[in-house]
């Protein structure tokens, strides 16, 4: 990677050396150039022979005297520490009037655009041993040549997916230094130039960057979209899904529409679909995230690089290994691994694995021991076992106590403590039987001896012997009605319990469960069958995976269209279309907004790459490909195997906490069947003495029914 020329790379040829102009250092040296090793918009950049570890920009129009005033503060302000992390000019290059027509810089070389990293398909070709740990390794990298810049006192101002370039190690350079804004001496040197979707909020309406001073609160907007690139599969923090359609991600941004953040429906954004959640990554880093991209950030301060370096020292501290997939590294305070999820979801696969050499055979696993996995599965679920697992049935009704051996004990233990309370109303009853008895004799004995008398009195009688029954039944119907009020109660209260236990005995978590270890274990038995199935069509679609790696290679943000610029590339990469493999109707159709305009372009780019495509029928199955394919079929199988192994775990315990509030809910029935049968025996009782008394007062004149 050559800095300052990350657009275009060009063949090295003699002519090309032998036209250029006779340029000199500061000291009048001439500086001998050798080979054009890359080209941008701006200027060449050539190999001085003198210098490997050097080159020289030369610029293709003659610079203004501000721009030639900027290039002699750089490098009187550079030091051997900025020139680390930075291709910072070393010297000022003269040419013919000893006008300044280029500096010299240190050489970058072994580096990579981080967006050669951050994009998962050209990670793949570029980084394709890099884990997510290796991710979170170049955000803190990045962040510290940030700090570093800013401990100078200079601002990037240009923050963007060319400028920056990571090594094989994760370390971090900045290129295009010429473009910095800079503080010398009081004066300050602006950065002109800006790329909208790395641009803050505030800056979103300017007309002219060199306009406006840029400042580090700025520079941290960028950084933290670049931060978020590399920790999420390089989405862009602002493509989302608006409601009410199209939206640029350079208006998001104006009006602050941070898909991913925890208000982002109040925004009116929704999350792309299969992107990671923003609590992927810790709280702090979360919280960070939210600072940096909503309004908090334009009127206080954004976290700035010593922050974001911090933070992402202790984020990569926490990552942890996949059981299942050694290459999937993830956060600890996540209760699964995401990369697992994502591939057994979509099929995606972010990270490659570490595939042995070509030759190797490769077979998928055979596990026996998970066959006792699933033999132990399928007996907690079984229904007899279940049955046999669980309590005697109890009591649906107050007549079904009596089929009980219990209920004898319970109604008799009833009888003998409302015992008391019965004998005190036969007592009533019989005095008031004698006071109406001694009543009416003495109204028959004042009749006998006063005619006058006798008439009132006998109307006396017969009354007094009425009210004194009335006076002896009142107790008796209101004991009757407590009773059975209490009889309905218990009644009540034992079927509420009844149904809850009843609910007990067939948990739907625990059935859920077992229904998805089902699944899980059919999707097992069936691997080896569509292993075979894919292996077949990996020989008999040879032509069709050579197409699919040529398109792959082929990516749309390095590719220029009319209709489709850097932020709407930005958006469709969150959408997950990078290469021309992935310009088709159903992920097309899932950008909302992308208009037809910009479809046809799309579909006209991947024809015309299918058309440049030949095929090499000699070629064959690529053994990498039968390789990967193994792996991929292995890998899987692993994942359904520890989902079995972990299920049978939580089976286990989903049964012991149901036989532990099953045994709770039972204790608690047995307590409301006590109480059911001895309401009931009371009941009974004192109704089968009403009877009774009824059936006997029939025979005797003055009795109440």
């Amino acid at each position: 990677m050559t800095p300052g020329m990350h657009g275009v790379s060009l063949d090295n040829t003699t002519a090309d050396v032998a036209e250029r102009e006779r340029v000199s250092d500061s000291k009048g040296r001439e500086v001998s150039l050798g080979e054009l090793i890359g080209e941008g918009g701006e200027g060449r950049v050539y190999a001085l022979r003198d210098a490997a570890d050097h080159v020289a920009k030369l610029y293709r129009e003659p610079l203004p005297a501000r721009r030639q005033a900027k290039l002699h503060a750089m490098t009187a302000l550079g030091d051997s520490y900025l020139r680390t992390i930075a291709a910072w000019p070393v010297e000022v290059l003269r040419g013919e009037g000893s006008r300044v027509v280029g500096f010299t810089m240190p050489r970058v070389e072994g580096h990579e655009p981080i967006h050669h990293l951050y994009s998962p398909a050209q990670r793949k070709q570029f980084f394709p041993q890099a884990d997510y740990a290796f991710l979170v390794a170049a955000a803190r990298n990045v962040a510290a040549a940030f700090d570093a810049i800013h401990a100078h006192g200079h601002v990037v101002g240009d923050v963007n997916q060319g400028n920056v370039v990571i090594r094989r190690d994760s370390v971090a350079c900045f290129i295009d230094c010429d473009s910095f804004e800079i503080q010398a001496h009081g004066t300050r040197f602006a950065c002109e130039v800006g790329v909208q979707h790395f641009t803050p909020p505030e800056l979103q309406a300017i007309k002219a960057f060199g306009d406006a001073p840029r400042m580090a609160n700025h520079d941290r907007f960028g950084l933290a979209v670049l931060v978020f690139h590399l920790l999420f599969m390089g989405r862009h923090p602002y493509a989302g899904i608006h409601e009410a359609g199209d939206m640029s991600i350079e208006q998001a941004i104006a009006e602050y529409r941070f898909a991913y953040g925890p208000r982002r429906q109040a925004r009116g954004m929704q999350t792309p679909p299969h992107a990671l959640a923003l609590e992927t990554v810790s709280p702090t880093l979360a919280a960070m995230f939210e600072a940096a991209f909503t309004e908090v950030g334009a009127r206080q301060k954004r976290p700035d690089a010593r922050q974001w370096v911090h933070a992402l020292e202790a984020f990569g501290r926490s990552l942890r290994t996949c059981s299942t997939d050694a290459i999937h590294r993830f956060p600890a305070h996540l209760r699964g691994c995401p990369w697992c999820e994502i591939e057994s979801r979509t099929g995606t696969q972010y990270f490659l694995p570490t595939l042995p050499p070509p030759g190797t055979r490769v077979a998928l696993p055979d596990n026996a021991d998970i066959q006792q996995v699933w033999q132990r599965i399928v007996a907690l679920g079984d229904p007899q076992a279940e049955a046999g697992r669980e309590m005697p049935e109890l009591f649906t009704s107050a007549r079904h106590l009596h089929a009980h051996a219990a209920v004898p004990n319970l109604m008799n233990a009833g009888s003998d403590a409302q015992r008391p309370r019965s004998h005190a109303l036969r007592i009533r009853r019989r005095i008031a039987r004698l006071v109406s008895f001694a009543l009416t004799v003495g109204s028959i004995a004042v009749s006998a001896a006063d005619a006058d008398i006798s008439l009132a009195f006998g109307f006396a009688g017969p009354l007094a012997w009425v009210a004194c029954a009335l006076v002896a039944e009142r107790p008796f119907r209101r004991e009757y009605v407590r009773r059975r009020g209490m009889l309905n109660a218990a009644q009540h209260d034992y079927d509420v319990l009844l149904a809850r236990y009843r609910k007990l005995r067939h948990s739907r978590a625990f059935a859920d469960k077992f229904h998805a270890l089902e699944h899980a274990k059919r999707g097992l038995d069936a691997l080896p069958r569509r292993y075979q199935g894919e292996r077949q069509k990996l020989f008999a679609l040879v032509r069709e995976r050579q197409l699919e790696k040529f398109l792959a290679s082929h990516v749309l943000v390095e590719t220029r269209f009319a209709s489709i610029g850097p932020g709407r590339k930005a958006t469709l990469a969150s959408f997950g279309i990078e290469t021309a493999a992935d310009v088709a109707d159903p992920l097309l159709g899932k950008v909302r907004g992308l208009g037809e305009a910009a479809r046809s372009e799309l579909r006209a780019w991947r024809a015309q790459m299918e058309a440049r495509f030949t095929f090499d029928p000699q070629s064959g199955t690529d053994p990498r490909d039968l390789q990967w394919l193994t792996w991929q079929f292995a890998n899987r199988r692993t994942r359904i195997e520890k989902t079995l192994r972990e299920g049978l775990r939580e089976l286990q315990k989903l049964d012991i906490e149901n036989q532990r509030a099953r045994l709770q809910a039972l204790a608690e029935l047995q307590g409301a069947s006590t109480s059911l049968a001895r309401a009931e025996a009371d009941y009974r009782a004192l109704a089968g003495a009403h009877r009774r008394r009824r059936l006997k007062g029939r025979h005797r004149p003055g009795a109440v029914s």
